[in-house]
Formats: structure tokens, C-alpha cells, sequence
């Protein structure tokens, strides 16, 4: 799946304005710095059924968000706000 803005692909997006825009949209949110902000991250963890995040070996950060009656998405990034902002987009995606 593709940045609609910039069109990188929503694994290797990095922290930025336009994945900002992106989730603000998806999840009908004031836009905020989710994915360089833990605080404004947590917003929209916030949103969904339940989250689990585990450190992977290197550094990155692997989260797991559930939507209720679909399932789990994950995702990981070097920092845990942008590996957060990759899953719920994915999940708002169903992807």
C-alpha cells in the first residue's frame, strides 16, 4: 500500500508531514505529529481494540494492533510513534 501524498509504500515511510495527513484522515483526527510525537502516537493507539509492542533485535520496534471482527496488523520502524503510525494505517486499510 502507497502514501496517497507522496506514494512510498507504507513500510518503508518515513516519519514525516504527509504520513501525518494520512492517518489524521483515516482516523477523523486533529493532525498531529503521530509519527515523530510518542505522546500524539498514543492518541491513536488509543483508537483501537488493544496494541502490543514488543522490541525487535536491532533496535526496531514491532507493533501489533487488533480492529475488532478483522484481526491483528503489525509493523515495525526504528522508532515506536512511527511503527505505530505505519500499523493503524494498515489497519484502518485492512491491510
Amino acid at each position: 500500500m502507497n502514501c496517497p501524498h507522496c506514494g512510498v509504500d507504507i513500510d518503508n515511510h518515513p516519519a514525516s508531514h504527509c504520513l501525518n495527513v494520512w492517518l489524521a484522515s483515516l482516523l477523523d483526527m486533529r493532525l498531529n505529529d503521530f509519527s515523530r510525537n510518542i505522546a500524539a502516537a498514543w492518541e491513536v493507539v488509543d483508537k483501537f481494540q488493544s496494541a502490543d509492542i514488543e522490541r525487535e533485535f536491532g533496535g526496531n520496534t514491532i507493533i501489533f494492533i487488533e480492529v475488532a471482527g478483522i484481526g491483528w496488523f503489525s509493523a515495525h520502524a526504528p522508532s515506536t510513534s512511527l511503527a505505530i503510525s505505519r500499523v493503524a494505517i494498515k489497519a484502518c486499510k485492512g491491510e
